[in-house]
């Protein structure tokens, strides 16, 4: 009888606890149950308030809604420049964190550096959005948080592994135009994708790319070939949603994917439909309809013909005049298997006036 009464006492602790911990786990719980429910186009302001509500990207909310929900997605989707693509994507990461601590994800871009600008705003994102991070892995290239998800961030070539991730984001792989044109810049691309999210992702693995529009076979234009899933967002419509012509000046433009409005701190965001119109009017043709409508036309890289709309002749005529064209790539010894095809032809002018290909060894080499 002693002992009863400490007894007593110690279970009345251990009692109180047991609740304050069974209540945290269900505070946690509830506010997990928001987070989830939550609207990526209502997180954005919320997480950011310097930022509006991004409802011209809501095709790629439902996306990060999917995920998610978890289904596997594949899906590409062509953004103009500068509509807040990527700053959806990192909210969306961070949302993905809040309410599924254990995940893992990938992110990559065009070059580490960027990579790494992308990973400190997402992770700052995230904190925002009430996830711990462990302090012990908390670096640029990849971040954790306590309860064993993360992101790991890096770039086209860079490492990254499918293996565990619950979904890949790619976002922009070629940084500028001039990359996007390059045949071995498309080629190290899709050899990195192929790599990091085809051979190495789990069979539920969701993948997203996403990226403005440059050529026909960029990474989204291949994979359009594929099967995938496609989500066009073009800068410019027409009253049915689809991209506006630019015959006549895009004179059947009705909308525009980002109408104008104010920012929190006052700033304009977005276009009026004049604007819009005068600003693809004033760009080149093949770049207003690639990148701001989605269009890319036929690239063909400074080739005016191809073998194949050229006649075969077992033999040529008599010629009047023979040359060899050179068009080096600049690449050196180490680096010509990554770089352009250089181009060597021998032409010739035939007695009939006509133009004749008499040899091509074109390939890869060094300028040497």
């Amino acid at each position: 009888m002693m002992n009863s009464a400490p007894t007593s006492r110690a279970s009345k602790t251990a009692s109180r606890a047991d609740l304050e911990e069974l209540a945290a786990a269900l505070e946690e719980l509830a506010a997990r149950q928001t987070r989830q429910a939550e609207s990526l186009l209502d997180f954005v302001p919320r997480a950011s308030p310097e930022l509006t509500r991004p409802d011209h990207l809501a095709r790629l909310a439902d996306v990060f809604r999917r995920i998610g929900e978890g289904e596997r997605v594949r899906v590409c989707i062509s953004v103009p420049p500068q509509h807040g693509k990527t700053e959806m994507v990192l909210h969306g990461i961070a949302q993905l964190l809040a309410a599924h601590p254990t995940w893992s994800f990938g992110y990559a871009t065009y070059q580490q550096d960027q990579s790494d600008d992308k990973s400190d705003r997402a992770r700052g994102i995230a904190r925002r959005a009430g996830v711990t991070l462990s302090e012990t892995r908390a670096n640029l290239r990849q971040w954790r948080t306590t309860a064993g998800g993360g992101c790991l961030f890096t770039s086209v070539g860079g490492p990254l592994t499918g293996q565990g991730a619950k979904a890949l984001f790619f976002d922009d792989p070629y940084k500028n135009r001039q990359e996007a044109l390059s045949e071995a810049t498309r080629r190290e691309v899709w050899s990195f994708f192929q790599s990091a999210a085809l051979t190495r992702g789990q069979e539920g693995m969701s993948v997203v790319v996403v990226h403005t529009r440059w050529v026909q076979d960029d990474l989204i234009g291949t994979l359009t070939t594929k099967g995938w899933e496609v989500i066009e967002l073009p800068f410019l419509m027409d009253a049915s949603g689809a991209a506006a012509l630019p015959d006549g000046g895009y004179a059947n433009a009705a909308a525009v994917l980002n109408p104008l409005r104010q920012m929190p701190d006052g700033s304009a965001f977005g276009w009026s439909v004049g604007g819009a119109i005068q600003h693809l009017v004033e760009l080149d043709a093949p770049i207003a309809e690639a990148l701001y409508q989605n269009r890319p036309r036929r690239r063909v890289d400074g080739a005016l013909w191809t073998y194949d709309v050229i006649p075969h002749l077992d033999a040529p005529p008599p010629l009047s005049r023979t040359i060899v064209v050179v068009d080096p790539n600049a690449a050196d010894e180490a680096s010509a298997a990554r770089a352009d095809n250089a181009g060597i032809l021998c032409m010739a002018r035939g007695a009939d006036r006509r133009g004749y290909i008499l040899a091509d060894a074109t390939g890869h080499m060094s300028v040497d």
